[in-house]
């Protein structure tokens, strides 16, 4: 492990420039190249500081953006391991989703653009919706209902209606572009294991606001949606910070 632990992260120091990211792309290369696997442990924090010649907070602060993910997991008085890899999060040109989502400003702008992108995607649908466009949004909030009566993992049927939605703007380019966007915070939410419930009252309001046509409620369920959406990561990232405050 040591040796690798050289090899892989070839003793270069971090300047203070965004010094968490770079070492947390560092940390997500080595796992990589090491080709760790579920289960296996990283090098203690100070073998971490000692070849990245970086400070203690630094470093910790990149495990837990890591651990905040659900690609490292703590063991109590053992260590930090690798929980899943990182590259089951791909994005178009191969990048990681991890290194988009794991600082807490990263995961607000997405919140940011997606709720531009979607109070416009609101007025768009409510004047432009077809009939089709309604019945195809109602079908699947009831694949939602579903899912949720059946006590599945309702994050992926939910994408599926905020591209509906956009389909329904009769705009190419905002489908492409939310396209890119919804899955990406779905994934997060998914790690956030969001009550189903919840998810159906503010889906259902939004298939319900679209048949109404009616644009500001449609652009209430979106704020209500995403407003809800960052609390619940704050809250998550302030519990993970405290966890491993607690180390």
């Amino acid at each position: 492990m040591g040796d690798k632990m050289i090899d892989h992260f070839d003793g270069e120091g971090v300047e203070r420039e965004s010094v968490s990211r770079i070492v947390i792309r560092r940390i997500l290369k080595y796992i990589k190249e090491a080709e760790l696997g579920p289960g296996d442990k990283l090098p203690s924090e100070n073998e971490l500081m000692e070849k990245m010649s970086v400070g203690r907070s630094s470093i910790r602060e990149a495990l837990h953006a890591l651990v905040t993910i659900d690609i490292l997991e703590t063991k109590p008085g053992k260590g930090y391991y690798v929980k899943r890899k990182s590259n089951v999060f791909c994005l178009p040109g191969g990048s990681d989703l991890a290194e988009v989502l794991v600082e807490e400003q990263d995961f607000m702008s997405l919140v940011e653009v997606r709720r531009i992108l979607e109070k416009k995607t609101a007025e768009l649908a409510a004047k432009r919706a077809t009939e089709e466009d309604v019945e195809q949004v109602h079908q699947v909030m009831d694949q939602i209902r579903e899912a949720a009566d059946k006590q599945r993992n309702i994050s992926d049927v939910t994408v599926k209606l905020h591209l509906a939605l956009a389909e329904a703007t009769k705009n190419p380019i905002m489908v492409q572009l939310l396209d890119k966007i919804v899955p990406m915070i779905v994934t997060k939410a998914r790690l956030m294991e969001l009550p189903p419930e919840k998810d159906v009252e503010i889906h259902t309001g939004v298939a319900e606001a679209l048949e109404k046509r009616d644009t500001e409620e449609l652009k209430s369920w979106v704020d209500e949606h995403l407003d809800y959406l960052k609390n619940r990561f704050i809250k998550k990232v302030e519990k993970q910070k405290a966890e491993v405050g607690g180390d």
